[in-house]
């Protein structure tokens, strides 16, 4: 139960970005927006990372995985955001970003060789195509 309340409330979080996003998209340009993210990020979750981990060492692949992760999941995914933002409302948005769960199926099957159910890939086809109507 403490997983599903965890991922509850990361979806909420993720709903109030996108209403926050749109509001900072149209008041500031979209290069300060993520510097300003990525600092606040840093100044907040560095601190508490040292507080339950302690020191850790990162052998350098992963610190390069972490790397490529940070650029092409949180900036490129935030520009990419931000930018149509820009050019819809923040409910579009977010019936657009509800197609996640097919793009994670897929990537899932394509990079990591998981095996999806019919099911499951039913399910993803469903939720991506809900937004359409």
């Amino acid at each position: 139960m403490l997983a599903y309340a965890q991922l509850s409330a990361a979806m909420a979080l993720v709903g109030a970005n996108v209403a926050v996003g749109k509001l900072l998209a149209e008041a500031l340009p979209v290069p300060l927006i993520l510097a300003l993210r990525c600092l606040l990020a840093c100044l907040v979750l560095w601190p508490l990372a040292r507080l339950i981990e302690g020191r850790v060492r990162v052998a350098p692949g992963v610190l390069r995985n972490l790397a490529l992760q940070a650029l092409v999941g949180t900036v490129l995914y935030n520009a990419g955001l931000l930018a149509g933002l820009r050019l819809t409302t923040a409910l579009e948005a977010g019936l657009v970003l509800a197609t996640l769960p097919a793009v994670v199926a897929l990537g899932s099957a394509a990079w990591l060789r998981e095996r999806l159910s019919a099911r499951q890939w039913l399910a993803a086809c469903l939720a991506a195509g809900a937004w359409r109507r």
